[in-house]
């Protein structure tokens, strides 16, 4: 596409680039691809929707993570007497 063609009517170029924009945004994501928008305005509302779900998403999995986490953690020491035998970690602050 020459140039000057394009300064000088920029409406068809600009719509090719933004098809071009949304696609590569759809693959990036692949939650887009099944949303055929045409306009700015729904391109918008899918792109926030894609966003929202993301974050619900991220938030679902850094929930069980720490449950599971907090789960494993568990170590049934009630008192002095429960860490016989057990390994137990010592920190030494300044080498005292």
């Amino acid at each position: 596409v020459p140039l000057r063609r394009i300064i000088r009517q920029p409406g068809p170029a600009l719509e090719k680039y933004c098809n071009l924009q949304w696609a590569a945004t759809a693959m990036l994501l692949q939650a887009l691809q099944q949303f055929n928008a045409r306009s700015t305005g729904a391109r918008i509302i899918i792109l926030g929707y894609a966003f929202m779900i993301l974050i619900l998403i991220n938030i679902y999995i850094a929930v069980l993570a720490s449950q599971l986490t907090v789960n494993s953690i568990n170590t049934n020491i009630n008192g002095i007497s429960d860490l016989v035998n057990k390994p137990v970690g010592i920190f030494v602050v300044g080498g005292q």
